[in-house]
């Protein structure tokens, strides 16, 4: 009648040492009960999840981007080498975001040797089919970084090497892990009783029947593409970071050659200075000031020096090497083209990142109010077991166990998952009027400050050739003084640093509009 603890445990299908039994059982291990959100900016619920040992690999979300229209930063990033950004774009608009690659850049900047770049670490499959962190393998980091660079070359650079995106990547990780907690399902248990004449051994596990674990995956699948589009913003603002920083060493180049030339003009002009001197028409007095003019613009020059030095510091950082010091290659070759809000704001809408995060964090806060109310229902609990009783026999047990919803029926998380779902919406609708508010204003500010450069460039820009002539001419037949001669130097070199100072803006508000109307970062997957 009576069966041995052995027999027992083989007629269980367990293992015939009960306490190695219940110490393999406590040593397995669980998994993360409790996900983490992509991103700071995404709803403060968290996608509930239950403790687990395995789950099936948490497939990757990629959607693709539509592609971009319209017309495009110049240097824009062509399909290339791996890492490089894809281009979405049509060619160059003949505009300003299109300087010519004629001429060479600023002499003055210091050539320094450009080292080996150790970039940060980056996106790598893991042995569960999520992302990981890894880093960039030889083939992608073995060319040296070069002295001069492009605008498109410096576009490649920050997709790949760009700190704050390569930080960003994490938390496209972290929701990925979400899903791989959302997808496992609970362990079951095992308990074991023993008292005189009788021993019991119970089987139970839960079984989430209500559709449970269904809303937690779709939630954790929506966090996925929530922190996907949060990374396409962080990737746009760094791209808008760096062709701003681009514009300004190319300007800053440009504005120290400017300078060399205002030298210059001071030396030709020293030059007839010098002969008039010496025929005893003028006197020492003139050499005296042209002296003191020279070392007003040597001042003037430097101080240029240290500008384009700076403005080449922030393009290194902008890549994540700081000992870097590029130049930016070409020379500064306007041709505009006027933009249209109304053309092009029914495409930036539905590509801009800002825009489809927003929006991707609607959805996420959407998801997880649907999981948090099915999470009121209650999960039952299967059990199975074994009694061996001394007098009365074997007999097997089977039972369902079920928490009855009384009191608590989940209402503070879904009262929390309701208003954060309702906040969303409404920084969603917020997103998409600043959106189009910024877009409006930046293609207004571009055709004014493209008008004002134009306008510029035909009355006073054109006008110093002549200017330098007459001066020249007018002191050369004894008409004019040295302060003439000398106000004329310093006035074309003051209207060339104006003109420079409009083509910086207008650059600037170029890169502006490209932005606002998501051509910047629509092409990252």
């Amino acid at each position: 009648m009576h069966k041995s603890l052995p027999t027992l445990m083989m007629a269980l299908a367990l293992p015939l040492s009960l306490p190695a039994a219940i110490a393999q059982t406590l040593s397995t291990p669980r998994a993360a009960t409790s996900p983490s959100m992509p991103s700071s900016s995404m709803p403060s619920s968290s996608v509930p999840s239950s403790s687990n040992s395995a789950s099936p690999a948490a497939p990757t979300m990629s959607p693709g981007l539509p592609g971009s229209a319209g017309p495009v930063v110049p240097g824009a990033v062509s399909p290339g080498a791996p890492g490089s950004m894809p281009s979405a774009m049509p060619p160059a608009m003949p505009g300003a975001m299109s300087p010519g690659v004629t001429g060479s850049p600023s002499p003055a900047m210091p050539n320094v040797p450009a080292p080996q770049y150790a970039p940060p670490p980056t996106m790598s499959q893991s042995s569960y089919g999520t992302t990981s962190l890894g880093y960039v393998g030889p083939s992608a980091r073995s060319a040296p970084l070069t002295a001069d660079v492009t605008l498109q070359q410096l576009l490649d650079l920050v997709k790949t090497f760009s700190p704050s995106l390569a930080a960003e990547r994490s938390t496209v990780a972290m929701a990925e892990a979400d899903l791989m907690a959302a997808q496992t399902y609970t362990n079951p248990g095992v308990s074991f009783t023993t008292k005189r004449g009788e021993q019991e051994t119970t089987l139970f596990q839960d079984v989430p029947i209500f559709g449970q674990r269904g809303k937690r995956i779709e939630a954790a699948q929506s966090g996925i593409e929530a922190a996907r589009a949060n990374l396409r913003l962080v990737y746009a603002n760094a791209l808008q970071d760096a062709a701003r920083d681009f514009m300004s060493l190319l300007v800053a180049q440009e504005r120290e050659k400017r300078w060399v030339d205002a030298r210059q003009d001071l030396e030709s002009a020293a030059r007839i200075v010098s002969g008039q001197v010496e025929a005893g028409s003028r006197s020492q007095y003139d050499l005296t000031r042209l002296d003191i003019e020279r070392a007003q613009l040597d001042a003037q020059l430097a101080q240029a020096q240290g500008q384009t030095y700076e403005a080449s510091a922030r393009v290194a950082a902008d890549v994540g090497e700081p000992a870097w010091r590029p130049r930016a290659a070409g020379a500064i070759v306007p041709r505009w083209a006027s933009m249209n809000f109304d053309a092009m704001w029914p495409q930036a809408q539905t590509r801009l990142p800002s825009v489809r995060a927003a929006l991707a964090q609607q959805t996420f806060a959407e998801k997880i109010l649907e999981s948090e109310r099915r999470e009121a229902y209650p999960v039952p609990t299967l059990s199975v077991g074994r009694v061996n009783n001394r007098q009365e026999g074997n007999s097997n047990t089977f039972g369902i166990s079920m928490g009855i919803p009384l009191f608590d029926r989940n209402q503070g998380p879904i009262a929390r998952a309701v208003a954060e779902a309702q906040g969303q919406q409404l920084r969603a609708r917020a997103v998409i009027l600043a959106a189009e508010g910024e877009l409006r204003r930046a293609t207004d500010q571009l055709n004014r400050r493209q008008q004002l450069t134009e306008r510029f460039e035909k009355e006073g820009l054109a006008m110093t050739p002549r200017l330098r002539q007459m001066a020249q001419d007018s002191y050369t037949l004894g008409r004019g003084g040295i302060l003439e001669l000398v106000d004329a130097i310093q006035a074309i070199a003051e209207k060339k640093n104006t003109y420079l100072d409009l083509i910086e803006a207008a650059l600037q508000a170029e890169v502006d509009v490209r932005v606002a109307s998501g051509e910047l970062g629509a092409d990252l997957e």
